[in-house]
């Protein structure tokens, strides 16, 4: 931790003046007893700048190398997420590790929407039945979730129109009618199209 600067003595006033007969033997002798108090003290002044200096180079020393290290605990997360990704048997999708959530009220959707990739949806049918769409060109990876919102999928379902892609290698729209399901979707090619877990 960084320390206080010393206190340093004034220097006597006034200085020994040459004209001053009276009392210039009185000030020099002050003035030079002074200045050998003054010498230890900016001694002592260098040394606490020094050391302060020494702190504060070890300070932005240590930040680097934490933020070094939590840059690299991040790489690793990522890279352990597209492993865990690779090993289910999933595509590498742009955001690998990103936690997928929901993004507040603004996704909860209460009638027919088309699908924005790579967000989370609230469905809530509790006011009837409706369709959704996916996106009509996902990319290889991109992922939607959907939620049913009000637990009403079974009285209530939702369809899930396929926009001219394929759904778990069938040209048929889907059906959600499982009250208080939770659906991944993720596209995985043009054959496959989008594959719900």
């Amino acid at each position: 931790m960084a320390t206080p600067p010393p206190n340093m003595t004034s220097a006597p006033t006034p200085a020994p003046q040459r004209g001053d007969r009276t009392t210039f033997s009185d000030r020099l002798d002050a003035f030079v007893t002074w200045i050998s108090t003054a010498v230890v003290e900016f001694g002592a002044l260098a040394a606490n700048v020094y050391s302060n200096a020494v702190i504060a180079f070890d300070s932005a020393t240590s930040a680097t190398a934490s933020k070094n290290t939590a840059s690299t605990s991040e790489s690793n997360a990522q890279a352990a997420a597209l492993a865990a990704q690779t090993a289910a048997g999933l595509p590498p999708l742009p955001n690998a590790g990103q936690i997928l959530k929901t993004e507040g009220v603004t996704n909860i959707i209460t009638g027919a929407t088309t699908l924005t990739a790579n967000k989370s949806y609230e469905i809530d049918t509790s006011g009837g039945p409706f369709a959704v769409a996916t996106p009509a060109a996902p990319n290889v990876g991109d992922w939607i979730v959907m939620t049913d919102h009000a637990g009403t999928w079974n009285v209530n379902p939702v369809t899930v129109t396929r926009n001219g892609k394929n759904i778990m290698f069938l040209a048929e729209d889907y059906i959600g009618d499982t009250k208080n399901a939770t659906r991944l979707w993720t596209y995985i090619n043009t054959t496959k199209g989008w594959a719900i877990k």
